[in-house]
């Protein structure tokens, strides 16, 4: 995908169509998805790590790879992360404390191609 697919994505979710990447964004993403790069992002709150992931995540969807598996933060970034990854289309599950013993179907959706994103908390 490239870089003006990926922002008309994002336009859409945020439901603004002035939305920009913010620096380094596009290029996390670009390294990620199209080049498969391993990539540390370290960047301050509000950066917009979990669009970083969420639109990389969809990129490699489309080009036929299994579900990304991200360890997150606290379980109130989950959520925010599940419902950007949403708003793109991206089927999404999480694993974090809430779910103990909850999630048996969790194997089997993946397995089915179910899942295209797997969050999971630190502590899971």
């Amino acid at each position: 995908m490239n870089r003006q697919r990926a922002q008309s994505q994002t336009q859409n979710v945020l439901d603004n169509p002035e939305a920009d990447f913010r620096d380094g964004q596009w290029k996390a993403i670009n390294s990620l998805a199209n080049q498969r790069q391993k990539l540390l992002v370290a960047q301050g709150a509000s950066w917009g790590k979990s669009e970083v992931c969420s639109i990389a995540t969809r990129i490699l969807k489309d080009h036929g790879y299994g579900p990304s598996s991200i360890i997150s933060l606290p379980l109130t970034l989950m959520r925010n992360k599940i419902e950007a990854a949403r708003g793109l289309g991206t089927r999404t599950l999480s694993i974090d404390l809430a779910d103990q013993g909850q999630n048996e179907e969790l194997p089997q959706r993946l397995m089915h191609d179910e899942c295209d994103c797997l969050l999971v908390s630190p502590e899971r």
